[in-house]
């Protein structure tokens, strides 16, 4: 019982995400269409809008990931924990003779 909940909330959820995505797509495409029947903009420079879009996108996605990676928080216990946990596994299978190779 509680396992269909949840895939009903997951798959509700992931269907907001597709809405989403689509009323932007939608959006952005009627912005375009606009700007090509209005002639605001001439067609030469209207016609590379989504090209424009792809570009922008992507270096957004590039701004992220760099944010992402400088705001990235060390954890130095984990850190020492992790050590301690790789140095117990290879002293167990040393244990077992399987060879983890080199210290």
């Amino acid at each position: 019982m509680i396992l269909r909940i949840a895939e009903q909330f997951i798959i509700a959820n992931s269907m907001k995400h597709v809405v989403k995505i689509l009323t932007l797509v939608v959006a952005i495409t009627a912005f375009w269409i606009g700007l090509l029947q209005t002639s605001v903009v001439p067609c030469s420079h209207t016609w590379l809008l989504p090209i424009y879009f792809i570009v922008s996108l992507g270096c957004y996605g590039l701004l992220m990931v760099g944010i992402g990676l400088i705001c990235f928080p060390t954890c130095p216990q984990e850190a020492l924990l992790l050590q301690q946990d790789i140095k117990e596994a290879k002293e167990y299978l040393k244990r077992n003779k399987i060879d983890v190779g080199s210290d």
